[in-house]
């Protein structure tokens, strides 16, 4: 995010979790669990100012797509910092164009256990009730449809799980 230059750059987030616990919160230290909570200068604040270019990214510049599985203090503090949340595409249709008339370009994060285990398990943390390979590229077309997307991330794949190769190809979008 530093590199595209945060102060006029928004997010989606694709992913099966919440991504908000901070080191206070989290029970298990994952630091996995922290990027959003980072992102929004809620987490790790001395580490991240040694990055250059970073700085916090106002929750209503962020949108989160698909969460199944988030702890209370992640609800709270997403909440608290403004960061949307949505499950549909038709849902992301309608904020989409609100954050690209505040937003120069678009940084979008796949992390691809936001996918159903059905679909592809690409790690040990994949939840039921994800969304479908075909939701996530209408989502990543309708973010294209109105934003600049300058950067796409594709996370969390453990070759171990995806022992039929479908989240690498998934990966593949």
């Amino acid at each position: 995010m530093s590199g595209l230059g945060t102060e006029n750059t928004g997010i989606v987030w694709f992913d099966g979790h919440g991504e908000a616990t901070t080191p206070e919160t989290t029970r298990s230290g994952f630091l996995d669990g922290m990027p959003i909570s980072i992102l929004l200068g809620r987490a790790w604040q001395t580490l991240a100012k040694t990055v250059p270019g970073f700085s916090p990214i106002p929750g209503k510049r962020i949108l989160l797509f698909g969460v199944r599985d988030l702890e209370a203090v992640e609800i709270t503090l997403l909440e608290d910092a403004g960061v949307q949340q949505m499950a549909t595409v038709e849902e992301l249709s309608k904020v989409m164009p609100t954050l690209a008339k505040s937003v120069e370009k678009v940084y979008v994060h796949v992390d691809l256990d936001v996918l159903d285990p059905s679909v592809a398990r690409s790690n040990q943390w994949t939840q039921p009730n994800g969304i479908s390979l075909e939701t996530l590229i209408q989502a990543i077309r309708g973010v294209k449809n109105h934003a600049k997307i300058a950067a796409l991330g594709v996370a969390s794949y453990d070759p171990e799980v995806d022992r039929d190769g479908r989240a690498l190809a998934a990966a593949g979008l």
